[in-house]
């Protein structure tokens, strides 16, 4: 991370996002339409921060955190059409949802999959 450019706001955001998320999950449990609109505002305001701050020393991490908050975002919209805010009447569009979702979240992983390895063959090289 980059020292002259952490603020308060990226510090304090980011270290305990996950800590909003679990109060979230837990306050309002019964609730999960509305859990799922906190969250994406939650991942749209950190996009918006590591975008206009660009937090950390490399590009490609500014721009792969990016992308980790637009997955989660895009995922949310997907989770808010299964979730209590559309009614059950519409079942057809939940479980054309559900396949978009999955193809969605295995598209994520093997990304980030393929990241996590280009990442250790290029620390192996660069120590060589």
């Amino acid at each position: 991370m980059k020292e002259e450019n952490l603020g308060i706001k990226y510090l304090m955001f980011a270290n305990y996002r996950r800590l909003l998320f679990s109060m979230i999950l837990v306050l309002l449990s019964q609730h999960s339409g509305i859990q799922i609109c906190f969250i994406t505002q939650l991942s749209i305001l950190m996009m918006i921060i590591i975008l206009k701050d660009k937090p950390f020393w490399r590009r490609s991490d500014n721009i792969l955190g990016s992308l980790d908050e637009y997955f989660i975002v895009i995922i949310c919209y997907h989770l808010i059409v299964v979730s209590d805010l559309v009614d059950p009447i519409h079942t057809e569009i939940k479980e054309t949802t559900c396949y978009s979702l999955i193809t969605l979240i295995s598209i994520v992983a093997v990304l980030y999959i393929s990241s996590i390895f280009l990442g250790v063959f290029v620390n192996c090289y660069e120590s060589h």
